[in-house]
């Protein structure tokens, strides 16, 4: 989530460059709702795309992790938006590698 020492000095690197809008998926940090371990969350990243989208005249979208896998679920499946660049770090190739790559507790 967004608030994790990792992301927070992340943001706080790029916000130099740029404006930074982090998503909290479902379930996860302060967001609402049920974690869906990448069932859903694709959904969450199309609308904070479309937020951006919208406000932004350049958007990049970076996912790590589950956050990637959902980047790039969200990019293949709309038809009407996109980022002008999309950065997947440790992207995981099938949500079964999620769940049997041995990064669960």
């Amino acid at each position: 989530y967004s608030s994790t020492q990792t992301f927070t000095r992340l943001c706080e690197g790029l916000s130099v460059y740029s404006e930074i809008f982090c998503l909290d998926f479902r379930g996860t940090g302060d967001s609402e709702g049920l974690y869906g371990w990448g069932w859903n969350e694709y959904l969450d990243v199309e609308a904070a795309l479309r937020f951006a989208r919208a406000r932004f005249d350049e958007v990049d979208l970076v996912g790590f992790s589950l956050g990637a896998y959902s980047s790039l679920r969200a990019v293949a499946t709309i038809d009407d938006v996109w980022p002008d660049r999309l950065f997947l770090v440790s992207c995981p190739t099938k949500v079964d590698d999620i769940f049997f790559g041995g990064s669960l507790v």
